[in-house]
């Protein structure tokens, strides 16, 4: 249920219902599991301030979890 909620609420644009989207496929957690999908609202997340998504995001790129890796960042 917490998957469902917190999908509705990036319809609102809100950053941290993304970035939690984001977590919540990243894991397998309501869903199955989809690192493209969890790189995907994770990145709108930071890209609307969410300083927790930036950081997780910063780890996505260098250990390439849902997008190719890239070390030079």
């Amino acid at each position: 249920k917490a998957f469902e909620l917190t999908k509705s609420a990036t319809l609102l644009n809100n950053a941290q219902a993304m970035h939690q989207l984001g977590v919540f496929y990243r894991k397998g957690i309501g869903t199955l599991k989809n690192e493209h999908e969890a790189f995907s609202w994770i990145y709108k997340a930071a890209e609307m301030g969410s300083s927790d998504a930036m950081v997780e995001l910063v780890e996505m790129y260098q250990k390439g979890i849902g997008v190719a890796s890239d070390l030079d960042m």
